[in-house]
This record gives C-alpha cells, sequence and structure tokens, in this order.
C-alpha cells in the first residue's frame, strides 16, 4: 500500500488505565489513514484490506513497530514506566517473523523489551498451537508481553488460556454490553475475570464508555480498563 511508503499513516494511542483508580498504566496503538483526497479515513475504511491482504498487513505491523520505536524514544526517561501495546495476527509469529522485526525495528534502535505489548488479534482462526507456543514463549523470553485481543468473540478458548500463557486478555466490549444493569452480563464477565485471576493473567475490560461501567469497573481490585470513558485516541503518546 502506497500510503505507508507515502508517510499517510500516522499513530493514535489510547490509555489503558487501572480500573480502581484511573492511572494510566499503558497506552494502546492505533493505526489512523489521512488520505490525500478523502482526509481521515475511519480505521473501519481500511483495516478489512488489512484482514485480506497479509502483504498490507505486515507493511502495517512493521510500520506501527517503527513509529512506536520513534515514539518512545522521543519519550522523557521519567514517563517510560509503562508499556505500549499494537496488534499483530498470529500467523505473523509463525516462522520467527514478528520476532525478527521486533529484532531489527525495535530492539536495535533501543527500544525496551518490556515496554511493548503484542496483542493478538481474534479476527484469524489461530494457526496450530506448538509453533505458536513456540514463539510467544520466545518472545516472552525476550522480555516482550503477550495479550489475546477481543477474547470472548472470536477463536480464542479458555482451554488455549490454559495451554498458551500470555500476559494479559482483553475482553471484549460486547461482554461488557448490560453491564451492570443485567445481572446475566455481569455475572458472565465476573466468571471470566475470575478464570483470567486463576491463571494469574491480568484482565483488560474494553470498551467502557458510559458513568454506570465506570463505578462498576472501579469496584474490581486488579482489572485495567480501556475506553471513551477514560480517553479517546489522541496524536502521541500519554505520560506514561
Amino acid at each position: 500500500m502506497r500510503g505507508f511508503a507515502d508517510r499517510e499513516f500516522t499513530l493514535a494511542y489510547q490509555p489503558i488505565v487501572n480500573a480502581r483508580g484511573a492511572a494510566v498504566v499503558g497506552a494502546e496503538a492505533l493505526l489512523r489513514w489521512h488520505h490525500p483526497e478523502r482526509g481521515w479515513l475511519q480505521p473501519g475504511a481500511f483495516i478489512q484490506v488489512l484482514e485480506e491482504d497479509a502483504e498490507v498487513a505486515w507493511a502495517a505491523t512493521a510500520f506501527v513497530v517503527e513509529q512506536i520505536a520513534a515514539d518512545l524514544s522521543a519519550l522523557p526517561k521519567a514517563h517510560r514506566t509503562a508499556f505500549v501495546s499494537f496488534n499483530a495476527y498470529p500467523s505473523q509469529l509463525l516462522g520467527g517473523k514478528l520476532r525478527q522485526l521486533l529484532e531489527t525495528r525495535y530492539l536495535a534502535r533501543g527500544g525496551a523489551p518490556e515496554a511493548l505489548m503484542i496483542e493478538l488479534l481474534e479476527t484469524e482462526p489461530h494457526p496450530p498451537c506448538d509453533e505458536l507456543v513456540e514463539e510467544i514463549q520466545a518472545l516472552r523470553a525476550m522480555g516482550f508481553r503477550i495479550a489475546i485481543d477481543d477474547f470472548g468473540c472470536g477463536s480464542w478458548t479458555v482451554l488455549d488460556l490454559v495451554h498458551i500463557k500470555v500476559d494479559a486478555v482483553k475482553i471484549a466490549r460486547e461482554l461488557l454490553q448490560g453491564v451492570p444493569t443485567s445481572s446475566a452480563s455481569t455475572d458472565v464477565l465476573l466468571g471470566v475475570l475470575r478464570i483470567l485471576e486463576a491463571l494469574g493473567t491480568q484482565a483488560i475490560i474494553e470498551g467502557v464508555e458510559t458513568p454506570e461501567q465506570v463505578e462498576w469497573v472501579a469496584t474490581l481490585p486488579q482489572a485495567w480498563a480501556q475506553g471513551y470513558a477514560y480517553s479517546r485516541p489522541q496524536p502521541g503518546l500519554p505520560k506514561l
């Protein structure tokens, strides 16, 4: 896609907060496209292209990693205490491809592995477990964090979380719908949170948008949260 070479893409960052105190613990890097003729495009206008074209998706991932490295290096050291996350397709881990990209485009530029969290997308069926587990283990051994994105709406199961150790699970916004007014929805989400706690996996609740949801997630002692109720995606990194 020419847009990457022509510098039409940029990153916006949405904070991830401690649900109880709303302190920023990290930020998710989100791709944004300023088309030369159509102006700023909504992600829905180009995300499908990434999902259908592996080459374009790889170009996007490479751009995101490079831009995160540049943005983190420009951040004052006093603010480099949290992490930045970005999306990657599970298939991009196979054959060590993503690992090599991180070595050459991130670590080689002085990036700290503990400052990066890789969110594995749910939009494609995850590849064979053995090879994926090996790559996840290799990345975690290097110091990178691994998260599962949009858990509860895709192909990942609780059994996968038992067999594939990850650092965090981002709970899909669909599981938050109806919380806290619906007792059934609330019980389901609390059940997922209990499972993650038993596995020693950090829970990140996505799509927090209403004051009632903010108040409810604030009662959860260990959860992190993300959503418009805290902040919309903004240009530039927040103070981490």
